[in-house]
């Protein structure tokens, strides 16, 4: 046999209803800020990885200027003395450690991002898309057919229910006849 809805309060129904649309409207905004900010970091590896790669070709200049000088100082000057080039062994090495560095980071870089994709693809994407489809479908369904079931429950309320002198009149006996 079936026992009714068994509502105690419209209003309490009303107030769920609204923190349940209130929690998907915050969930959404969540997921599309946590979006926001893996495309912020994507966007940060990318500027740095292109930064990197203008490093390196900086350094491979200042490597090939610096060879340059050291080779121009390589010959005797005119006095049949071969010059000192400390400075300009020490400016190709610092320029090929310069060189080095960037190459380097360029390699931290791209594995950071390799890293980062396979990160959000293995610990974010399934789950939100799972929880995006969730509170897209599911709760939106939930929220439509709770609000239609309020609306019922609020028609039923409103219906007059019969009057008490109605009721009387209906539920007495009949009059005895006079006589």
């Amino acid at each position: 046999m079936n026992s009714g809805a068994g509502v105690n309060s419209l209003e309490a129904l009303r107030t769920w209803r609204g923190q349940l649309d209130v929690y998907r409207t915050e969930a959404l905004d969540a997921l599309a800020a946590i979006q926001l900010e893996i495309h912020r970091a994507e966007s940060w590896l990318d500027e740095k990885a292109r930064f990197w790669v203008q490093a390196a070709r900086d350094a491979e200049e200042e490597v090939h200027e610096a060879l340059t000088e050291l080779r121009n100082r390589r010959y005797p000057d005119y006095s049949g003395r071969m010059p000192d080039t400390t400075l300009q062994e020490r400016a190709v090495r610092r320029a090929k450690a310069r060189l080095e560095f960037a190459q380097d980071q360029q390699e931290v870089v791209r594995r950071w991002k390799l890293r980062m994709r396979q990160m959000v693809l293995e610990l974010y994407e399934g789950p939100s898309r799972r929880l995006n489809h969730f509170l897209d479908a599911d709760v939106a369904r939930g929220l439509a057919l709770l609000a239609r079931q309020i609306g019922a429950l609020q028609q039923y309320l409103d219906q007059a229910p019969p009057s008490s002198a109605g009721a009387a009149e209906a539920g007495s006996p009949p009059a005895p006849p006079q006589g």
